[in-house]
């Protein structure tokens, strides 16, 4: 509506003094003095809508073609000649999605944040299992170390069974006794039974 302010017509019956609207003089002002376009985008309180604002100078009159004024008189001719036009444009519903998709975004990073803090502690005891498997590795290998040591000076028969009964470990007396031949092989101790091998 020409030559009407954007304040008196979004807010009516408003009575403050500070509303953002009123600021809209100075920027009106600097848009006729400079002829460039202004734009902005506010939260409206009173219209609890989110309003963009678009200022662009139009001239009054048709230009004059002929016989121009110097630079100077044209500039100072402008804001005289010119009046600004004032464009709002609700964007209320896409500042909602904005704020929506902000949100999801938001909640998605700290999904993929516990996530992974989830994975590495996952990860952090996977390396600890492993690294204790290492340790039960090395100690039984030392005490097998021991075993073979301690069973090829006895001179009893010393035999090992494996917790899966399928393989024996018996030591050099033990071959003898039973005629198992020294380097492995042997047969079962009995039809079926598990298999007897050299195992000091």
């Amino acid at each position: 509506i020409k030559g009407r302010h954007v304040h008196d017509m979004l807010h009516p019956d408003c009575i403050d003094d500070q509303c953002y609207l009123l600021g809209f003089n100075q920027l009106i002002a600097d848009v006729l003095a400079t002829g460039k376009s202004a734009e902005c985008q506010v939260l409206d309180a009173p219209l609890n809508r989110h309003l963009q604002f678009q200022m662009s100078a139009v001239p009054s009159q048709p230009p004059i073609t002929s016989n121009l004024a110097s630079n100077r008189s044209a500039k100072n001719n402008f804001v005289s000649s010119h009046y600004v036009v004032v464009l709002v444009c609700d964007v209320t519903d896409i500042k909602h999605a904005e704020l929506k998709i902000e949100h999801l975004n938001t909640k998605l990073e700290k999904r993929i944040e516990a996530r992974a803090r989830h994975l590495q502690k996952i990860n952090q005891q996977l390396q600890a299992e492993i690294e204790q498997r290492k340790l039960i590795e090395i100690e039984l290998t030392i005490r097998r170390q021991t075993y073979s040591h301690w069973g090829g000076l006895m001179n009893e028969g010393m035999v090992i069974q494996g917790l899966n009964k399928k393989k024996t470990n018996a030591n050099k007396q033990l071959t003898k006794m039973i005629g198992v031949r020294r380097g492995g092989g042997g047969g079962g101790l009995a039809e079926g039974g598990p298999a007897l091998v050299w195992g000091w």
